[in-house]
């Protein structure tokens, strides 16, 4: 029984050894993840480029009039593993960042943009992202008194400079 037992071991030692000379491809994608951070975003990179917007502040008409409705640009571009996001809508101009979260105890993977304007005031954006049959990005979602559209401009006809 001892020598069964102590054979189990040296097996398993062996083993465990072996395995950590080829390391599982969960392994191997984390050893990625650490030579190069950036390595993660290719959601991001996706992302990068412009946007059309179109949106509408929340009332209490069941449809937006005309004086509610509004439409603007924006701009995503990578800086060092970060999606900067300038937004161009009635002639003001926010700047920020866009970053992946998680909401409500589903674990819905949300976008939150957090921006200023050049005035100092701050305004919280939350999206969520589908790609369209065109597969280029497509957001949908906006602040506590907005609704927000964006449509990916794959010609950057609509940047926000």
């Amino acid at each position: 029984m001892k020598r069964f037992l102590l054979a189990a071991l040296i097996v398993f030692m062996s083993f465990s050894a072996a395995a950590e000379d080829r390391p599982t491809p969960i392994l191997r994608n984390l050893k990625q993840l650490e030579a190069d951070p950036c390595n993660a975003n290719d959601l991001k990179q996706f992302m990068e480029g412009s946007f059309v917007i179109t949106g509408y502040k929340k009332s209490d008409n069941a449809v937006p009039t005309a004086e509610e409705m509004y439409a603007g640009a924006a701009t995503a571009r990578l800086y060092e593993c970060t999606l900067m996001i300038k937004r161009c809508v009635g002639g003001v101009t926010e700047t920020g960042e866009l970053k992946k979260v998680v909401a409500m105890a589903d674990a819905i993977q949300m976008w939150k943009l957090e921006t200023t304007t050049q005035g100092g005031e701050a305004y919280e954006y939350r999206f969520q992202m589908e790609s369209n049959p065109d597969n280029y990005p497509v957001l949908f979602g906006g602040s506590a008194d907005t609704h927000e559209f964006w449509r990916f401009d794959p010609d950057e006809n609509a940047s926000c400079q």
